[in-house]
């Protein structure tokens, strides 16, 4: 099958979902051209795409809800020449879902067109149903996946933890964009409660973003700056060791439609606390593979480490039941087969 593959490259989770879709979809035998998104919306990009599509695919699958001139050149081109067009949204975020807005109007009707939607959640997919309604295309919800090879928990935690710098240490760890989406800031405002409570408690904050500044001037007013360290971007390579280093990985979004983080971190045997929030709720198993806590709480947070850091049995207990259903539910080996399904669904439609 020639696939014709649109969305963003380099970092990033839609950019890994690619990534990781496109190697499976390859050791299947299937041809991949990746096809880089278009930086705005113009009549000149939809004329580039449809260009780029003019050899004819099987199918068009186009990443993201913000590249519409995309989603109009696949259904150009696959109406012209045969073949499917789908569409994978990863979020519900992107300002064309809003009403009023010229792009966001074609952007609907294009969706309405497309052959198959794809969300990465229930929770996305919800909210496509509220904006697109329920008729035009069949609508699968596939989550994203995990390379559990890659993110193996053989390693030994303490080799990890000396790589990193934080032997003997109790190891908080949280892994993402510093944006308000992310509530980055409730887990900081936990960490107060958290000092007094564990001994050598630490805080690793591994991302970028905005934010940056303004958190680590509250990590100075809450007087915690001397347990929590801001390590910047981590390179993928080096997220194993991270995840090996921490004790509990800590997802405190107030939003988060997908989430890889989650996945990773039970992939590595990691008990996950978790805002029960859009897709992270859909994921973690409270109370099986970690805890979900109410958005925004910090006492939710700092109760929730306090329990697993007490109880390391039960920890250890929840670590390995996580490991256990990403094994069974979310491989990218199950996200390539189900894709594929959806692809023949677009193909003969």
């Amino acid at each position: 099958m020639r696939i014709a593959m649109i969305g963003p490259r380099g970092g990033g989770g839609i950019a890994t979902h690619i990534n990781e879709l496109t190697r499976q979809l390859e050791i299947r035998g299937n041809l991949i051209t990746l096809v880089s998104p278009a930086q705005l919306p113009s009549p000149l990009a939809i004329a580039r795409y449809v260009k780029k599509l003019a050899s004819g695919y099987d199918i068009v699958h186009v990443h993201g809800s913000y590249d519409v001139p995309a989603l109009m050149a696949g259904l150009i081109a696959t109406k012209a020449l045969g073949g499917g067009t789908v569409f994978t949204t990863h979020g519900t975020g992107s300002r064309y879902w809003r009403p009023g807005k010229r792009w966001g109007g074609l952007w609907r009707e294009s969706a309405k067109r497309t052959d198959v939607i794809i969300s990465v959640s229930k929770f996305v997919r919800r909210r496509m149903v509220q904006v697109l309604g329920e008729n035009p295309p069949r609508h699968y919800t596939i989550y994203n996946g995990v390379d559990t090879d890659f993110f193996n928990p053989a390693k030994d935690s303490s080799i990890a933890k000396r790589a990193l710098g934080v032997s003997g240490k109790y190891v908080l760890l949280y892994i993402g964009r510093l944006a308000s989406n992310k509530g980055i800031g409730h887990l900081l405002s936990a960490m107060p409660s958290l000092r007094n409570e564990i001994r050598d408690v630490t805080l690793l904050i591994g991302g970028q973003g905005g934010m940056e500044g303004e958190l680590r001037r509250e990590a100075v007013r809450l007087r915690v700056s001397d347990v929590v360290e801001f390590r910047g971007y981590v390179p993928r390579e080096l997220l194993p060791t991270y995840y090996g280093a921490s004790d509990v990985v800590v997802v405190p979004s107030t939003y988060e439609p997908g989430g890889i983080i989650p996945l990773e971190a039970m992939s590595m045997k990691k008990p996950v606390i978790g805002a029960k929030t859009g897709g992270i709720a859909e994921s973690l198993v409270n109370g099986v593979t970690g805890f979900l806590v109410p958005p925004g709480s910090p006492a939710a947070i700092a109760d929730a480490v306090k329990r697993l850091h007490d109880d390391p049995d039960l920890a250890a207990e929840l670590g390995q039941n996580g490991r256990i259903m990403v094994v069974k539910r979310f491989t990218w080996e199950i996200v390539a087969q189900e894709t594929l399904k959806a692809y023949s669904d677009a193909q003969f439609r």
